[in-house]
């Protein structure tokens, strides 16, 4: 037995390696690194092995009397009910019962794929397990819920930040561009170490808080020997690592596209007190913020695809400390390929962020040549 009745019953394969042990996925995902960056990896860092998940997307199917809330199957068809999904927060878990009740109470009707007919494609919840504050999303096909949103917003106390997000394309849970907050608050708070980070709904959150602290605490240990130089931080969301380096003493830049994101950061600086700017921008159109800025470190946290085009621009900038962060295995093999004439890895270190799946966290330290 695996541990997750789910996995068990082959009802969820989210997780296709729970029936591998961690030691093993350990070894696999260490090996992994090693031959991307050429290195041995430094030893991994895990956290919980149940329970972890802070942040989850699921689907709402079935009819607004008996709402499913779960995993939408390869089909499109139907969703399997996960109110008890052994990786996600147990807080998260004891919300959507709740939740399915409420569905019910204010006729939000479950989207029905096929028929493209209903107005509530799901539900992206999220939990600071540090301050306790938890934020609830509703993806919504259009307008149609939203007064009835409103009216049932009492109930939903539980959530300190409520939105919905608008999604009229035909699809499951991908999330639209548009997002109506409908609470007061606007953002949810988390602490991570000693920094105050704030979440708009749309900026990208960590799904595994305890590790992702590790991660921010390593990269200041491993700039140490640079601190009190600027730092240039790419693909910086809320300001995680850029907040966590200005504390520790650097002065930061950091380069964000989502603009929500960085007034985010904006306002944990102010709140913090920290040395630390930042520009909403692609990261590959910052030629001349780069130029007036000068960094001798850059730290870079791209997206699942990698650098992009901001590649070129870092090989034409040439820092001499490159930071990479990566969540994706095949695009970091891919951009340290890119790099390997300019750039040699002299540290490496996994953050194992997803147990029971092949994707992992690392984090990479390169050297100019």
């Amino acid at each position: 037995m695996s541990g997750c009745r789910h996995y068990d019953a082959g009802r969820c394969r989210s997780c296709s390696l729970m029936s591998t042990s961690l030691e093993e996925q350990h070894a696999q995902k260490t090996e992994r690194l090693k031959l991307i960056t050429g290195i041995t990896p430094e030893p991994l860092v895990a956290g919980p092995a149940w329970h972890f998940r802070d942040k989850v997307k699921l689907s709402v199917t079935g009819t607004v009397e008996n709402p499913i809330i779960g995993l939408l199957q390869e089909d499109l068809t139907h969703a399997v009910e996960l109110l008890d999904c052994p990786v996600q927060a147990e807080r998260l878990n004891r919300d959507l019962p709740p939740l399915r009740d409420f569905i019910t109470r204010w006729r939000l009707t479950p989207y029905d794929i096929p028929k493209r007919t209903g107005e509530l494609k799901g539900l992206i919840l999220s939990l600071s397990p540090t301050t306790g504050e938890k934020m609830l999303r509703f993806v919504l096909r259009s307008r149609e819920a939203l007064d009835r949103l409103r009216q049932g917003l009492p109930e939903l106390s539980a959530f300190q930040v409520v939105s919905a997000n608008l999604q009229p394309i035909p699809h499951a849970l991908l999330e639209g561009p548009e997002e109506i907050i409908l609470s007061t608050q606007q953002t949810l708070r988390h602490k991570s170490n000693d920094v105050l980070l704030h979440f708009s709904p749309q900026s990208f959150m960590q799904t595994n808080s305890m590790v992702a602290q590790q991660l921010y605490a390593t990269a200041v240990k491993w700039l140490a020997p640079w601190r009190g130089e600027k730092v240039l931080d790419l693909f910086c969301g809320v300001g995680g690592f850029a907040l966590h380096l200005a504390q520790s003493g650097h002065e930061v830049h950091g380069v964000e596209i989502n603009a929500a994101a960085v007034t985010n950061a904006e306002m944990a600086a102010r709140e913090l007190g920290l040395k630390a700017t930042f520009t909403a921008s692609p990261a590959e159109k910052i030629t001349a913020l780069w130029s007036d800025w000068n960094p001798n470190v850059v730290v870079v946290n791209p997206p699942r695809r990698g650098l992009g085009l901001s590649l070129e621009l870092i090989e034409r900038m040439k820092p001499a400390i490159l930071l990479y962060s990566s969540c994706s295995s095949e695009s970091l093999a891919t951009d340290l390929k890119a790099l390997e004439l300019s750039y040699f890895a002299t540290r490496s270190k996994i953050f194992d962020m997803f147990p029971y799946t092949h994707h992992f966290e690392s984090l990479t330290l390169l050297v100019r040549r």
